[in-house]
């Protein structure tokens, strides 16, 4: 949806970073005099730089003004350039910055060295996993004799590989291994590159049809009519079957990417990784890289994609990680943060002689969202790397804040105890309150970062028509937290135009958003520690976070949040004791069980009179720090900032803390939003420096009058934010919103609309909606939006920021709903019969409801369960081992199923008690198939037997074995959804007389009741005992305001067995016998039974199934064919198709006749299949057998295309014998029956047989994605 004449904003999902890029509608072909155009369009549509000037092209009304720079890479607003001005010498360097983000690229433009000519990168680590390789796997050369220049191995891909002899390798053991290049490329990179194999499929292909094409014109010129001659008729069905076989080739192209062979070796003194980029197998000219953190060595994967990567090497060699990166958000961060362009300063990051530490948290297999497991491993390379501050660029919303395993890492582990300073996004989820993100917004000490614009980004970044006052983004996420903090530290410039990866075909890109914002305040702060640093003077991380928020400028923010303001900040900690209490960092917690950091009221409850809080405070001591906290003491004065907020004058505290009581009076405030702080200084000294803050937040709701709340004449103009809390009438489920423009507008205009309610442990997606509304002349637009009658309802309505048009609106807010009072969900019993519902409305409604499914659950317990410790990149910062739980669960797809896979586990990243979930499902060839995490997670499978694997992990084993029995629940869809019968009473439902409803109403506030049926007399077909039909309940066709409905099945009769008894069959129970027996005594009794039932079908069929050889197996089927009357056979299943339904069949004589003819199929496939193994022998046999039995198979019988594929190999006929082939690989790949890797083989072969080589490659590859040679994928 377009926001404005010039740019489309897309949102990225708050779960995957804290960015928003800007999206050219129609992209101008010119904005700075250049031989080529300095913005184009690229796929993605987003802003592409190239720095590229001459002025030999000058407009004629070009203005003498420089373009404004100033905004490109902002600085001045957070005095980081006026800080580098004046102290040159402190530009980052001695400053290691981590970045936790989706990898940054060290071939990315800026990012090469840092202003002294240091290594810009310290190391470049994947902490997902994405891109590990299984290279336990060791193998010695074939032959060291073959050449004086390589020796060879065999590759885990099946590839035969050439090694120089160069490389040292004592051992002489070669660990090898395979990855495809799409299991970890970036997604936008690998949509590029499936482009580009398109177009060379297309390119190759065409030549090959063309080919068979004119081959079989030149066939058809010599012979016009349709041949007679054997021979000939065979020549054309190939030819056509070889067209079929290209046509079919191409529209099943599976773009699989590159297939990479890993050699990794130890020299003696490093590991050494060599990848095969070329994919030839030749890897003589290979520079082997060593690991990163050794040698700061990376290459890249070829021309075409331009990806960057570097190595590790782990657990002894048995896992080789490549690291890239999984999208362009990094790179343009660190861009942000440190680039450094010697010959154009003024695209310098804030601090371009700092270095940096890439930390891959965005898992390239969950398209670059980050994990638990990722920020573990992350927080232990930290300490490793020895990195002085990080930046968190990503984030999602939280249930619970300052709370969970990673959020701990942060917290204690980090800043706590090794005063790593962290820098944060807040979020995109603005403008409403209450939207901030963990971690950034809600984790204690980590320093949030909101994102600001001004006026010299607009004119660099936005091409406005005219500047708008400066302003926090209308997206940028607000406090406070559901636990009362602030929730944004700071801001910062939330836009930048700089560095992106090579692959990604741009020198720079403009994005924008908290992302962005975050990197800008790490920069800048790693300016003041390199100042610290290079003097020598110490500091803690929460004397820095203090720093920042206690030196900010006033940018007039309803929380008191200001600019970082980096000189301030640096004089402000120049000034201070480290020792001193004013640069410890304070915990504050609510009452006894609540844990509240601050006062946040917005119920009707707790604002109907005034209102007591204890908090207990108290300075945070390490380990190690017994003897400072025991002589800790500190004199403190109180002073609230507004007038209804009340605190004690003075307290004295010890290093165990001290209880401070806080009262609030809010019953004389006017509806609306109000803020004030306690506010905690040093009594004793005379900087008054700021100890802590306890912060208050009030939001005062207005009452809403017979379910409507008018306003009028509302206006609206860029910048401006309208808020209002609302208290939603009983009953009301939904609320309509209605807007209506009265002033003129040139262009239809944006209307921002966020409703939010601070529903306790919910996380914001599930208590907040966010629309975007256009708004035209003359024209009314209506939204619907769910909601809770239980809490305050906050409606934050604002125009988009950079839309400079002025609109006045009046707008109507109407209450509606029907609530059911028998729960927020409903669960029906099919055995039940019937249930009563009962239902309440907030206004006269008319009331229609309606029951219906459309999907069911089915559930299911893991078939094996191991705990077992990870290896050593998952120690962590406080030495405790992260052990994996590793569940298994199979099942068996009867269909082509789109399905929904949920657990037993919270679906929270950061508020999470394990340390990570992750899902993957295999196919019966170990195929992986899909990838997930915590979330419920959605993935389509044809049919087949899969394998899910589910990974949990934690640091206490124990805490994991209450999980070994962890329900997998799979939802499904209905063919065909369902209704459930709905009756106005219980005697209505006696007599099955249905309501329609059609012109029932509900009064407002009465209590209204109907009846459910809650039974079928048949369920569908897919429903079983154990399935449990999903469905909802929703009133007058509204979805907004559904109920989840639940229906357990009644339970279904059992049939019982037939009665009827046959009589035993002697022959046959003497050659079962056959299967208790062994050796002599099998053979023995075998003979018995062919002299005394030498004409018994039974006795020959037994005799075949023993027969090794293939002249005794010839023989057996000869043996079964002479017992068979096959023209009688044949009569009779010609005359079954004529016998009525109506006529009794003889069940004796049927069963004989089916025992007959599937005996004469078996002894015809074996005859055939011996034919097969002798081709040019005997042909005329073959071709006999072939014909009968193709006549009495069924076409879509399995065996037909085996049979058919063995015949035409035989006669050379290879077109033919692929057809077959690919028709059988269709059928069977993934059913675990067949041997696919045998098919496969067969079909490479026959592909080079045609000469095919394009595809026996393409081929190759698919083998080794459908069958991974090293078995199931590394979590």
């Amino acid at each position: 949806m377009q926001f404005s004449k010039i740019a489309k904003p897309s949102f990225i999902a708050s779960r995957r970073f804290c960015e928003i890029r800007l999206h050219i509608k129609k992209a101008p072909q010119t904005i700075l005099s250049s031989t080529k155009p300095s913005i184009r369009p690229c796929k993605s549509q987003s802003l592409c730089f190239f720095r590229q000037y001459n002025t030999s092209m000058i407009p004629s009304d070009f203005s003498s003004n420089y373009f404004p720079f100033d905004g490109v890479v902002p600085k001045h607003e957070t005095q980081a350039y006026e800080f580098l001005k004046k102290y040159p010498e402190y530009d980052g360097r001695g400053v290691t910055v981590g970045i936790l983000d989706t990898g940054v690229d060290p071939g990315a433009p800026g990012l090469s060295v840092t202003s002294t000519g240091q290594a810009k990168f310290k190391n470049v680590v994947d902490c997902t996993g994405a891109g590990d390789v299984d290279t336990s796997l060791e193998v010695e050369s074939l032959d060291n004799a073959t050449s004086n220049e390589y020796i060879t191995v065999q590759g885990r891909s099946g590839r035969t590989l050439k090694l120089s002899k160069e490389w040292k390798n004592p051992t002489k053991k070669w660990r090898v291994g395979c990855k495809l290049g799409y299991d970890f490329f970036p997604s936008d990179l690998r949509e590029r590159l499936q482009g580009l194999e398109t177009e060379d499929m297309n390119k190759n292909n065409r030549k090959l049809l063309q080919d068979a094409t004119e081959e079989y014109a030149k066939f058809k010129a010599e012979n016009p009519e349709t041949p007679t001659d054997k021979d000939k008729l065979l020549k054309l069905k190939e030819l056509e079957a070889r067209i079929e076989c290209l046509k079919q080739f191409s529209d099943d192209f599976k773009k699989n990417g590159p297939l990479f062979d890993i050699i990794t070796f130890h020299d003696g003194e490093h590991w050494q990784v060599v990848v095969d980029t070329s994919q030839s197998g030749d890897l003589v000219q290979q520079k082997p890289l060593r690991p990163f953190s050794v040698a700061q060595e990376w290459g890249t994967f070829g021309s075409k994609d331009l990806l960057s990567y570097g190595v590790h090497v782990y657990d002894n060699g048995n896992v080789t990680s490549i690291v890239a990166v999984s999208g362009t958000h990094g790179t343009h961060v660190a861009g942000i943060i440190g680039a450094h362009h010697p010959e154009k300063p003024d695209l310098n990051g804030a601090a371009p002689g700092c270095r940096l530490v890439s930390l891959m948290i965005g898992d390239g297999r969950l398209d670059s969202l980050e994990t638990s497991h990722a920020f573990s491993r992350a927080c232990t390379e930290i300490i490793k790397n020895e990195v002085d501050i990080i930046n968190i660029s990503f984030g999602e919303d939280a249930g619970v804040c300052d709370k969970g395993r990673v959020i701990e890492l942060l917290r204690d582990e980090l800043s706590g105890k090794r005063n790593v300073v962290i820098v944060s996004s807040a979020g995109n989820n603005g403008p409403a309150y209450t939207t901030v993100g963990a971690p950034g917004g809600t984790t204690t000490d980590v320093i949030s970062v909101g994102a600001y614009v001004t006026g010299s980004m607009m004119q660099a970044q936005y091409s406005l028509l005219s500047n708008v006052r400066d302003t926090p983004y209308t997206w940028c996420s607000r406090g406070p937290t559901l636990d009362g903090d602030t929730g944004v530290s700071i801001y910062a410039p939330g836009g930048a135009i700089t560095s992106v990866p090579p692959y990604s075909l741009q020198n720079s890109q403009l994005m924008n958003g908290t992302s962005m914002s975050s990197p800008s305040a790490c920069g800048g702060i790693s300016l003041i520690l390199s100042a610290l640093k290079a003097q020598n003077i110490s500091y803690t991380a929460s004397a820095v976070k203090k720093a920042v928020i206690y030196t900010s400028k006033d940018v007039r923010d309803d929380f008191d949040v200001g600019m970082l303001q980096v000189d301030a900040a640096y004089n402000y900690l120049t000034e201070s004791d480290a020792e001193a209490a004013s640069s410890r960092s304070f915990t504050i917690k609510g009452n006894i069980g609540n844990n509240k950091r601050g006062v946040y009221l917005r119920e009707v409850t707790d604002l109907a009179s005034p209102s007591r809080h204890t908090f207990s405070v108290a300075p945070k001591f390490e380990e190690g720090e017994e003897a400072a906290k025991s002589q800790f003491e500190v004199q403190i004065s109180l002073a609230a900032t507004q007038p209804w907020i009340q605190a004690p004058e003075y307290v004295m505290m010890a290093g165990t803390g001290r209880a401070i009581p806080v009262r609030v009076d809010p019953t004389a405030l006017v509806p609306g939003f109000h803020f004030g702080k306690v506010k905690a200084f040093e009594a004793t000294k005379d900087s008054r420096r700021c100890l802590f803050e306890i912060p208050v937040t009030v939001m005062k709701p207005s009452a809403v009058v017979n379910a409507n709340f008018p306003l009028r004449n509302v206006s609206f103009e860029p910048t401006l934010i309208r808020r209002y809390f609302l208290v939603p009438p009983k009953g009301a489920t939904y609320a309509e919103i209605r807007v209506k423009a009265i002033s003129p507008l040139e262009s239809s205009n944006m209307l921002w609309i966020s409703t939010n309610q601070a529903l306790p442990q919910t996380k914001l997606k599930d208590a907040s909606t966010e629309l975007i509304m256009s708004v035209s002349d003359n024209e009314v637009t209506t939204k619907l939006v769910p909601l809770h009658d239980t809490h305050t309802l906050e409606l934050c309505m604002a125009q988009w920021w950079s839309s400079l048009e002025h609109m006045t609106l009046d707008i109507d807010i109407n209450f509606h709903g029907i609530k059911v009072l028998n729960g927020s969900e409903i669960t029906l019993h099919g055995n039940k019969g019937l249930e009563r519902l009962d239902c309440i409305s907030v206004r006269r409604e008319k009331l229609k409801p309606e029951i219906s499914f459309d999907k069911f659950t089915e559930s299911y317990k893991s078939t094996e369960s191991v705990i077992q410790p990870l290896g050593e990149r998952d120690v962590l910062p406080d030495n405790q081992q992260l052990f994996e739980l590793v569940n298994s669960y199979s099942l068996t797809v009867e269909e082509k199923s789109d399905l929904t896979a949920d657990f037993s586990v919270p679906h929270n990243m950061y508020d999470n008690g394990f340390n990570g979930f992750f899902v993957m499902i295999f196919d019966s060839q170990k195929q992986r198939v899909h990838y997930g995490d915590m979330y419920t997670s959605s993935h389509s499978l044809e049919k087949g037997e899969y394998v899910y694997k589910v990974q949990l992990l934690s640091v206490d084993p124990i805490k994991l074995e209450r999980f070994k029995n962890m329900t997998l629940k799979l939802s499904k869809k209905l063919k065909k959804s369902i209704t459930l019968p709905i009756y106005s009473d219980h005697i209505d439902f006696c007599d099955n007389r249905k309501e329609s409803f059609d012109r029932s109403v509900i009064e407002a506030n009465i209590i209204k009741s109907f009846i459910v049926g809650t039974d079928f007399e048949e369920y569908p077909s897919e429903i079983s005992d154990k399935s449990v039909l999903t469905g909802t309940l929703k009133f007058n066709d509204c979805d907004k305001a559904s109920v989840p409905v639940y229906l357990i099945p009644s339970v279904k009769p059992v049939e019982k067995p037939s009665t009827s008894k046959e009589s035993p069959n002697l022959v046959q129970l003497q050659v079962d016998l056959l299967s208790k027996l062994e050796g002599a005594d099998k053979d023995k009794h075998l003979k018995y039974l062919q002299s005394t039932y030498k004409n018994s079908l039974e006795v020959q069929l037994a005799k075949l199934d023993a027969a090794k050889e293939d002249n005794e197996r010839l023989s057996a089927a000869d043996s079964i064919l002479s017992l068979i009357d096959q023209e009688g056979l044949s009569r009779y299943y010609s005359s079954q198709k004529k016998v009525e339904d109506t006529i009794p069949k003889d069940t004796a004589l049927e069963k004989n006749t089916s025992m007959q003819k599937d005996a004469f199929i078996k002894a015809l496939e074996v005859k055939c299949s011996l034919y097969a193994k002798q081709p040019g022998k005997d042909t005329d046999s073959y071709s006999k057998s072939y014909q009968l039995l193709l006549n009495w198979l069924e076409d879509s019988d399995s065996r037909v295309s085996v049979i058919k594929k063995d015949y035409y190999k035989s006669l050379s006929q290879y077109g033919l014998a692929l057809k077959a082939l690919m028709k059988l690989i269709n059928e069977n790949g993934n059913s675990g029956k067949s041997d696919i890797t045998k098919l496969l083989d067969e079909e490479k072969d026959l592909l080079q047989k045609l000469g095919w080589t394009y595809w026996y490659d393409v081929s190759y590859v698919d083998s080794v994605k459908r069958i991974p040679p090293y078995g199931y994928e590394l979590f």
